[in-house]
C-alpha cells in the first residue's frame, strides 16, 4: 500500500519524458501505470474493445508519452491483472469498480 503522494511521485518519474522506454517489468511500476489508466475511465459504464484501445492510446499520448507500448498488450495486462473484465457478450469490457482508486490510500 502506498500513499497518494507516493503514487503521484512514482507516476511522474515513470512518465517523465526522458526518452522512449518500454512498459516497465517491475510489478509495482506496472500496477501504478495500470491504475493510472483505469483512473481515467468511468467504472459505471461498459466499454467496447475499440473504446478501451482509444482510452489506452489517449493515456499513452497525454500521461505517458515517453513509454513505448502498444494498446493491445496493455489492454491484455489490464485484463490479466484484474483491472478490466472482459464479458462474453460482444467482447465488451467493464472497468472493475475496485480497480478504480481512492486517492487517500492506494493498494499496490
Amino acid at each position: 500500500m502506498i500513499s497518494s503522494e507516493e503514487f503521484v511521485e512514482r507516476l511522474c518519474r515513470l512518465c517523465a519524458d526522458r526518452g522512449p522506454r518500454r512498459f516497465p517489468r517491475k510489478p509495482r511500476d506496472r500496477e501504478i501505470l495500470m491504475k493510472s489508466i483505469v483512473m481515467l475511465m468511468d467504472s459505471d459504464r461498459t466499454y467496447s474493445e475499440n473504446e478501451v484501445n482509444v482510452e489506452i492510446q489517449v493515456w499513452n499520448q497525454t500521461v505517458a508519452p515517453a513509454i513505448d507500448c502498444d494498446h493491445v498488450s496493455v489492454r491484455r495486462l489490464l485484463i490479466d491483472y484484474g483491472h478490466l473484465e472482459r464479458t462474453a457478450e460482444e467482447f465488451r469490457e467493464k472497468v472493475l469498480a475496485d480497480a478504480v482508486l481512492e486517492l487517500s490510500l492506494i493498494h499496490i
